[in-house]
């Protein structure tokens, strides 16, 4: 739908005329800015039906539709105070009214899917009277221009158009764009933006601390912007940062990479003493030193191996348990009543006369000396 004119309230002697080549359907619409919705169903019917409310808010639609494009016809309808007559001549369709209008109109032009396929050209004139006194007469809503709106493009050259909103003159307070009048909105204004180009590359920031200090397990990670081309390297890259879908057909830099990748220190850590080496009298202790791993990382390195340590130590048995005796080797008799030995033999089992007669004992029990 597009739109060709608007009529501003009061307005006198309205005239639109619509013209189409080829010859092809259209429709004259007629919207007044508020919730309800008119309907001139075919020529026939001739009465104005309303048909509740619109899709679209905020819009009051007549609609004319020809029953037929092989004979001229014409028929009326009154919107907003104003009867509208409708007549139609080969490709020419005209909309005329003495008004004046109670409300402010807008015209609009639609044409059939059909006919846009077909391809259509439309041509639309319009013209009426209203006295410069009455040209936004008794009206407390104004329009304000305000800044630029948002580009039609991000690159390669865009659109931007100066925003308006509708002010209360009463309240200072903007309202719907419906209170203020088509006719005294002021002319759009649009300019060039975004004039780079469409070039875009990855930029990546700095990489983060890492995650460890030593060790197999070390890692850091760094974002990567997509920006233009010809962004200012003194800014941070995030400031102008666009889609990632933009740097698809470059190389994205790396995110991660490992870091302080160097063997952990460690300490030895003696062990325990191990038992003593003898069991009766003087013996040694000794004791080995191991390097744990810190925290659970196998990549470590304690230095060089200290020496085992080693200590004297003393056996667990008494000096005189009969585990630990050793006596004496036997050299000769010490005794005079030993040569009596063939007598007194069987004394021999008695510790004491077997040390003094040791020689003899040994000959007569034949048995070795302790």
């Amino acid at each position: 739908m597009t739109r060709v004119a608007v009529l501003p309230r009061l307005a006198r002697d309205v005239w639109i005329n619509v013209s189409t080549v080829p010859d092809r359907d259209v429709k004259l619409v007629l919207r007044d800015r508020r919730s309800q919705q008119y309907s001139l169903a075919s020529v026939s019917d001739l009465q104005l039906k309303t048909a509740g409310p619109v899709p679209i808010h905020g819009t009051v639609t007549v609609w004319t539709v020809p029953s037929s494009k092989e004979q001229d016809t014409s028929t009326s309808v009154v919107v907003e105070g104003a009867r509208f007559h409708y007549e139609r001549r080969g490709s020419h369709e005209m909309l005329t009214a003495r008004g004046p209008l109670l409300a402010e109109l807008v015209v609009s032009v639609s044409a059939e899917s059909a006919a846009l396929e077909a391809g259509v050209t439309v041509s639309a004139h319009s013209s009426y009277i209203l006295h410069e006194a009455q040209f936004g007469a008794g009206s407390r809503y104004v329009w304000q221009v305000g800044g630029w709106g948002p580009c039609s493009k991000s690159c390669g050259g865009g659109r931007r158009l100066k925003t308006a909103a509708c002010r209360d003159t009463d309240t200072g307070r903007l309202v719907p764009r419906r209170h203020c009048s088509l006719v005294a909105k002021p002319p759009s204004r649009t300019e060039r933006c975004n004039l780079i180009s469409c070039d875009f590359v990855w930029v990546p920031g700095e990489w983060e601390g890492c995650t460890a200090t030593c060790g197999s397990r070390g890692m850091q990670e760094r974002e990567v912007f997509c920006v233009h081309n010809h962004t200012e390297s003194t800014n941070p890259p995030w400031q102008h940062m666009v889609n990632p879908e933009q740097c698809q057909m470059g190389i994205k830099p790396d995110t991660t990479r490992p870091c302080n990748r160097l063997p952990c220190p460690a300490h030895w850590v003696s062990g325990n003493w191990s038992q003593c080496s003898a069991t009766c009298g003087h013996g040694f202790e000794t004791r080995e030193f191991r390097c744990p791993a810190p925290r659970g990382e196998p990549f470590f390195d304690c230095g060089q191996s200290p020496p085992d340590e080693q200590r004297p130590c003393y056996g667990t048995l008494k000096k005189y348990d009969p585990l630990c005796y050793k006596p004496k080797p036997c050299r000769r008799d010490t005794s005079a009543y030993c040569s009596l030995t063939s007598l007194l033999g069987h004394y021999c089992v008695i510790p004491g006369f077997r040390r003094l007669c040791c020689k003899s004992c040994s000959l007569t029990m034949n048995m070795l000396p302790e």
